[in-house]
C-alpha cells in the first residue's frame, strides 16, 4: 500500500491508491506540492539549463526528471545529484550534448557552497612557501573539477553577460568549482592542463616539491610555482596535513 501510494505521489500517471480516498482532496493537494517544491529545488540549482532550454522546456523536463528520480534526501540543496545523467541520456536534447557538463557545474556550484570548512594555507612570507612545497597537500572539500569536452565553462558564463555563444570557439574546457578562501564566495573558473596536473597531484596527497623535480626547464618550474601559490591563496589548496607542534606556519 505504501509502494502505491508513494507511486501516486511521484507519478501523476500512476493508478490512484484506494487509501487516498481517505484523504479526500488533501491528497491531491500533498502531491502537487511535493512536485512543485521538488520543481523549485531543481529550478534553483539549474538556473542557466533553464535559460538554455527556456522555462515552458525546463518544466516538462523537470516533470520527467521528479517521476523518475525521487529524493533520497530530505535536503532540497542535495536534489538533482543525477540530473547531469539524465541530460545525457535526455533523447530530446541529444543535439545538445554539453548540457550535461554545464549542469554538472551548476550542481557544483551548490555543493561547494554547503561544503565543509577546511584548513588554509597561510603563505606570509617565502619560509611559509617553502615550506608548503614541502608538505603534502590536498583539495578544499569545496572544489570540483568538471573536464568537459565542450567549451563548459564560456557557455555557463555567457548566461550571466552579453556574450555570443555563435562566436564562441568549441574547445574541451576543465571548469574548477569551489568556495573562495577570502570572500567565502562559490567561484568558478577554467584551468589549464598544468592546473589540472598540480590539481590531482595534490588530490592524491602528493607535494609540490615532488612534481617541480619532474619540470623540464626553470620556466616550466616557475609557472607551477606561480599556479600552486595562487591556487593556496584562494583556498582551493590546503594542507593535507595540519602543522605540527614545532612551530610551523602555514
Amino acid at each position: 500500500m505504501q509502494t502505491q501510494l508513494a507511486q501516486a505521489i511521484l507519478d501523476s500517471a500512476a493508478r490512484r491508491p484506494a487509501i487516498a480516498d481517505d484523504y479526500g482532496g488533501r491528497f491531491n493537494v500533498y502531491r502537487n506540492n511535493y512536485r512543485i517544491t521538488l520543481h523549485n529545488a531543481l529550478r534553483t540549482t539549474f538556473t542557466v539549463i533553464e535559460r538554455l532550454v527556456g522555462a515552458d522546456f525546463f518544466a516538462a523536463l523537470a516533470n520527467a526528471f521528479v517521476e523518475r528520480h525521487p529524493p533520497h534526501s530530505p535536503i532540497m540543496s542535495q536534489y538533482g545529484d543525477a540530473f547531469p545523467a539524465f541530460l545525457d541520456d535526455f533523447a530530446p536534447l541529444s543535439e545538445f550534448p554539453y548540457l550535461a557538463d554545464v549542469a554538472r557545474v551548476e550542481y557544483a556550484r551548490v555543493q561547494a557552497y554547503h561544503a565543509a570548512d577546511g584548513a588554509r594555507y597561510e603563505l606570509r612570507d617565502a619560509t611559509a612557501a617553502t615550506a608548503a612545497f614541502d608538505r603534502p597537500s590536498a583539495l578544499h572539500p569545496s572544489v570540483h573539477i568538471i573536464a568537459s569536452a565542450f567549451p563548459v565553462h564560456t557557455i555557463w558564463l555567457a548566461q550571466f553577460g552579453d556574450d555570443d555563444l555563435a562566436q564562441t570557439q568549441w574547445l574541451a574546457e576543465t571548469a574548477l568549482v569551489w568556495r573562495h578562501g577570502a570572500s567565502e564566495a562559490v567561484a568558478v573558473r577554467p584551468i589549464d592542463v598544468r592546473e589540472l596536473a598540480l590539481l590531482s597531484h595534490c588530490a592524491a596527497g602528493g607535494c609540490l616539491t615532488t612534481l617541480l623535480a619532474s619540470c623540464p626547464d626553470e620556466q616550466d618550474a616557475a609557472s607551477l610555482i606561480t599556479s600552486f601559490l595562487q591556487l593556496a591563496a584562494d583556498g582551493v589548496l590546503m594542507p593535507a596535513t595540519p602543522p605540527s607542534d614545532h612551530g610551523d606556519t602555514l
